[in-house]
């Protein structure tokens, strides 16, 4: 079982609520789970918005050496550089123009109008493909299923939102009751 926790952002006091709301105490110098099976696996972006952000780095390098996590590095931990285009909802396979496939655009007006080319078609992540759970989108509002094989976990901890978890089990269908919500 594993405990999928995206963007943290520095927020400390998240990370460990979420933790302990997770079952997690901190042993011998890292953060455990009473059964031994069950460990986290961090989406990246540790770091960068918030006000601790060592304190994160802590936790998660300790969680990593002592084998209760897993982690992936996001942008903001290889070089702090953020975003200036759009973001691509790549999950979306019924897209048909490109304010249907793209969120956080500065000007949605300057979206064309004209129908998907083919090719940005083709590239959607079809619903028939292995479900996957993500972060880096920076959400708000109710938590829901991005598709029904594609989950972002990521409403924006790093800003004023909840840090999210999600609790998978090998072979569980995915299901927004799986979901946690931590601080904010």
């Amino acid at each position: 079982m594993h405990d999928i926790i995206p963007d943290i952002h520095g927020q400390y006091d998240k990370l460990v609520a979420a933790l302990t709301g997770l079952g997690y105490r901190h042993i011998a110098g890292a953060w455990r789970h009473s059964n031994p099976a069950r460990t986290c696996a961090f989406l990246g972006d540790f770091i960068d918005r918030g006000p601790r952000n060592a304190d994160v780095i802590h936790v998660v390098r300790h969680m990593l050496d002592a084998g209760t996590a897993i982690a992936l590095m996001g942008n903001a931990d290889k070089d702090g550089n953020e975003r200036t285009e759009v973001r691509v909802k790549w999950w979306n396979s019924n897209g048909e123009n490109w304010a249907d496939v793209t969120m956080s655009v500065p000007d949605p007006s300057a979206l064309p109008t004209s129908p998907l080319p083919k090719n940005i078609t083709a590239l959607a992540y079809p619903e028939t493909s292995k479900p996957v759970l993500f972060g880096h989108y920076w959400m708000t509002g109710t938590p829901r299923m991005q598709s029904p094989n594609a989950l972002c976990l990521d409403y924006s901890a790093g800003k004023d939102g909840p840090l999210m978890a999600y609790t998978m089990e090998t072979g569980a269908p995915f299901s927004l009751d799986r979901l946690q919500r931590f601080g904010a």
